[in-house]
């Protein structure tokens, strides 16, 4: 694991997974906030060990020790670059945000996806998250069990869960 601090967000690589945090200590302006933010991304973009991008625990807002001045607003064009390198590479940017640190977080506050599952995962999730094995989705979409299996697995990464069970329990929020 890597860790690069710097005075206004923590930037770090833990094991294929590309994490960019607010430096909780720090009160700064959102625009350095911003830039620097968008600095890590690039970098974790370019970077290729790291598969998954996390960006977690920033504000919605900025907090009131935030004054606004100072710093440039972010780069509408560095971001555009970004987001067309982030297209072109086959890693997965997550967004976790946490609206109000004063109150625990909701389930439905935590993940927010920049992939969207296609249509045949949506299938095939839907029919798992009902109890259906992957022999029957088989057979039922005429497709193999490990094809079955494929999109499970790659909705399982695209939603940030793990087991049949969390699926099942988060399938309403999944909109499955």
């Amino acid at each position: 694991m890597t860790t690069l601090e710097r005075p206004a967000i923590r930037s770090r690589v833990d094991g294929g997974v590309g994490w960019v945090t607010p430096y909780g200590s720090e009160r700064v302006d959102l625009g350095v906030v911003q830039r620097q933010a968008l600095d890590a991304i690039a970098a974790h973009v370019r970077n290729p060990d790291v598969q998954t991008i996390v960006i977690a625990d920033f504000p919605t807002r900025p907090t009131s020790g935030s004054s606004g001045t100072g710093a440039e607003p972010y780069d509408a064009e560095l971001w555009r670059q970004i987001s067309e390198l982030l297209m072109r590479s086959t890693k997965t940017l997550v967004i976790r945000r946490h609206a109000d640190p004063t109150k625990p977080p909701v389930t439905s506050d935590l993940l927010v996806y920049m992939e969207p599952l296609t249509l045949r995962e949506r299938q095939v999730l839907s029919m798992a998250s009902e109890g259906a094995s992957a022999r029957t989705i088989g057979e039922r979409l005429f497709i193999s069990e490990r094809t079955v299996e494929s999109h499970v697995s790659n909705g399982y990464r695209k939603l940030g869960i793990h087991s049949r069970i969390e699926l099942v329990r988060r399938a309403a929020e999944f909109g499955l």
